[in-house]
């Protein structure tokens, strides 16, 4: 669209955005899951997915304690940086994983971001070990993110669920209980997408 000299997005790519959003199954079944999650926590909550190895947010949503982040629906973010994203990456099959670490640059987001594949393929492996996790400031400085992968009803990982916030209130006394939240939500996502 054009106003004098200066061209904008039009909203008709909000109606593409949308179609393309909601063509994803797990969209519409861990919407409400998400919601939950924001209320239960006050924090922010999150819905990721790996798209031609890269994370884009599908959904987001804030609780009442909830910091302004830029979690926005169409935002792109490397993988590697994000709780969610490494959540991802944890349980692609390697071959992929491989594919994506030659592809895209592991860049600093901070001071805090895991830059060396070796350092990060042990992170992966500690993710499998505990079944979560975490960003800590390594995206953006001052945010701290807890993740779960979802899988699909053949196991294979389809997205990330998260709550984000300030690292001075997500310390780890809290973990336990944002993780029994995470837990939950991922639970009952798996069980509609098995039996939907």
């Amino acid at each position: 669209m054009r106003d004098n000299n200066t061209y904008h997005v039009s909203l008709r790519f909000l109606d593409f955005g949308e179609y393309a959003r909601s063509r994803r199954k797990v969209y519409e079944l861990a919407k409400s899951e998400i919601d939950t999650l924001a209320f239960e926590t006050e924090e922010s909550a999150s819905l990721l997915v790996e798209e031609d190895g890269v994370g884009v947010y599908i959904y987001n949503t804030q609780g009442d304690d909830a910091i302004p982040l830029d979690t926005r629906p169409g935002k792109h973010v490397p993988l590697h940086a994000t709780a969610l994203g490494k959540a991802i990456l944890a349980y692609l099959p390697e071959s992929k994983t491989e594919s994506i670490f030659d592809r895209r640059e592991l860049s600093a987001q901070t001071v805090k971001t895991i830059t060396d594949p070796v350092e990060l393929r042990a992170e992966l492996e500690m993710i499998r070990e505990q079944g979560y996790a975490v960003d800590d400031e390594e995206r953006v400085r001052g945010v701290r993110c807890i993740a779960v992968a979802i899988k699909n009803e053949n196991g294979q990982v389809i997205g990330a669920i998260s709550v984000s916030g300030p690292a001075s209130r997500l310390d780890d006394d809290l973990r336990e209980r944002l993780l029994k939240n995470l837990r939950r939500a991922k639970n009952i996502i798996e069980l509609k997408l098995t039996h939907t």
